[in-house]
């Protein structure tokens, strides 16, 4: 009889610490990427970011990439100039190339 309670208590754990992790916020995720929207701020990409679909039309980078460091800290799925010079700053995302402009993809 002890061996079933000590079973079951572990069940119980066990099922508690399963039931609570599935209501932890959804991070982003390092490598995730953004593209420069025409109105100048930056929307997260649903497909790979393609080179060939920036149009060089402004003096910003055309795409940035979330950094490792940057994963907990880059969380909604669009960001102004302004935080992204913040961001680059702070190491929590990347230019994804040299092209600079308006990113015309998804």
């Amino acid at each position: 009889m002890k061996n079933f309670k000590q079973i079951a208590f572990g069940l119980l754990v066990g099922a508690l610490a399963l039931g609570f992790s599935s209501f932890t916020n959804a991070k982003k995720a390092a490598g995730d990427q953004y593209g420069n929207q025409a109105n100048g701020s930056y929307q997260k990409l649903s497909s790979a970011y393609n080179p060939s679909l920036c149009e060089n039309t402004k003096s910003v980078p055309c795409g940035y990439e979330v950094t490792t460091a940057g994963a907990t800290h880059v969380t909604s799925s669009n960001f102004t100039a302004a935080q992204a010079s913040t961001f680059q700053s702070n190491g929590w995302i990347t230019p994804i190339d040299a092209d600079k402009g308006v990113y015309d993809g998804d």
